[in-house]
């Protein structure tokens, strides 16, 4: 069992302790603000960060220095300039994830088996506005990552976005090729997605790595730099 420390524990926290007990390879064993350094060691085997965005890059940066595997929460960061830190900070071969929870959910990975030949992605998210940052940075991550999993270019996706009382994500991939549309509806009453990204973290945390490219901070760097460059171009 992976005994896990959990960062963060707010409502999205307790999210990660649930999905945790039910993946059966994991345990959130206790949890922290960022006075962490006191509880942690000899204690743990991986950390979850589940914090705001904001302080999230420095907080990375130091657990980066004990060596600990991390299991973050989207987005990385609000900024390339902190992702690229992030990127020299943390220590090779130790596991890293970026929770893009969509790219483990069951229904997402069918889509991915079946795509073929040119593709055409659009993906629209509609929920309550009640982050400190735009719901481009809080949803559009999710719709980037699953672009970039099946390799279409970041800035050729369409990402609609509204405000409303639900959250929901409607993710579409056409086949050209193949004249046929599949489509992806996600739905977190009925859909567990995070208990398959806690249990894919564990084993890589039991294994001492992986080879899993929704792994590393690679992928979260091309996200942030798009996140950026479409942030800049609303605000001209």
């Amino acid at each position: 069992m992976i005994r896990l420390g959990l960062i963060g524990a707010g409502k999205w926290g307790k999210n990660y302790v649930d999905a945790a007990k039910e993946s059966g390879v994991a345990e959130v064993v206790w949890s922290a603000g960022r006075d962490w350094r006191n509880t942690a060691r000899g204690k743990i085997d991986a950390l979850i960060i589940a914090t705001p965005p904001e302080p999230r890059a420095a907080l990375i940066r130091e657990i980066a220095e004990f060596g600990y595997p991390m299991m973050v929460e989207k987005p990385l960061c609000l900024s390339t300039a902190d992702a690229e830190a992030i990127r020299v900070a943390l220590q090779p071969d130790v596991p890293f994830l970026v929770n893009y929870q969509h790219l483990f959910s069951p229904r997402y990975l069918e889509i991915c088996r079946r795509a073929s030949g040119e593709l055409r992605c659009r993906g629209s998210a509609s929920g309550p506005e009640v982050r400190s940052y735009s719901q481009l940075w809080d949803y559009g991550p999710h719709f980037l990552a699953m672009a970039a999993e099946i390799d279409v270019p970041l800035e050729d996706v369409s990402i609609e976005l509204s405000v409303s009382d639900q959250k929901k994500f409607d993710w579409r991939v056409d086949e050209v090729s193949a004249f046929s549309t599949t489509k992806y509806f996600y739905d977190a009453r009925t859909e567990r997605p995070l208990v398959e990204s806690v249990r894919s973290f564990a084993w890589a945390v039991h294994d001492g790595g992986t080879r899993d490219r929704r792994f590393g901070v690679e992928m979260s760097l091309e996200i942030t730099r798009e996140l950026e460059r479409r942030s800049s171009l609303a605000q001209s």
